[in-house]
This record gives structure tokens, sequence and C-alpha cells, in this order.
């Protein structure tokens, strides 16, 4: 397994206050750990988890390195485009848009046994219907962090 990432090292989470109508956000404050974390999927919460499980991915392509590096590559020019068309749902207000484009990526992201990327795309989707537009923000930036690891990760392993 590739990838191990200590999360508790890493997160510091603070809340930032607006202070004008333009957007503009100066004062932060250190958020409760329960508060930091209630959005985060199971898996990001553990302190120690998998970005690529390598085993169980290079199984799937019977360890052809070569078709690996075919994947990662069309995965690495599809990607933006699904985050894009979330973060446009996101902006509009289009949940059935935002959850059919976190469940391409689930899909994908599930081929590669890239399993914390995959479980904040599942986080993504399957959000509910109270969810409020703040929780699906925090969700698509975990998201895009996951995947941001899961990409370097399978690069890695594709030229190995």
């Amino acid at each position: 397994m590739i990838g191990h990432v200590n999360l508790q090292e890493q997160m510091e989470p603070r809340s930032v206050t607006p202070v004008s109508a333009e957007g503009r956000y100066i004062k932060t404050e250190r958020l409760s750990p329960k508060k930091s974390t209630e959005f985060l999927p199971d898996a990001l919460r553990r302190p120690i988890y998998c970005v690529i499980d390598e085993k169980e991915l290079l199984d799937r392509i019977d360890g052809e390195k070569e078709f690996l590096q075919e994947l990662v590559n069309i995965f690495k020019e599809e990607y933006p485009v699904a985050l894009q068309e979330m973060s446009t749902a996101l902006y509009a207000h289009d949940q059935a848009r935002f959850k059919r484009a976190a469940h391409s990526l689930k899909g994908v992201l599930s081929n590669f046994s890239a399993k914390a990327s995959a479980e904040a795309a599942h986080m993504c989707e399957f959000s509910g219907s109270n969810m409020t537009w703040d929780e699906a923000r925090i969700r698509l930036a975990t998201l895009e962090m996951e995947i941001s690891k899961a990409r370097a990760a399978l690069e890695s392993l594709a030229k190995e």
C-alpha cells in the first residue's frame, strides 16, 4: 500500500468570519474537533488511511502497468471536468446534478481502489436531501483534496 497520511498532524481547522459584503475574510478561530470533522467521510476520520490499495488495483488490471498508465492519463484529463460539474452544481444549488457528478467520480475512484477518495465522493452523492450547501462545499473540498492525493499515488504507481 502506498500513500499513508497522518491527518491529525495535518489538520488545523479554522473558521473564517466575513468582515464585509465584498467577501473579504480576516478573522480566524479554531474549530472544535467535532465541528471540524463532522462532515468528513469515515475513512478520513481515522488517523491513518491508505490512499490507493495497490494490491487490489494491480490485481484488477492483472499487473499491466502500461494499461494503468493509460487509465491514469484518461483520469487526469476527465476528473477536473467532473469536479467542475460539481462546483457548478453547487453554486447553482442543483442537488441532482451535484449527486450525478459525485456518483460518476465515485465509480472511477472505486475502480482505481482509491478508497478514501471514493468514500469522499460517496459522501457527496449520498449526503441526503437535508444537506446544506455549506456542508456540500466542505464535502467537495474534501473530495478535491482526496483526489489530489489519489492522483499523485496513481502517477507514482504507474511509473514504477
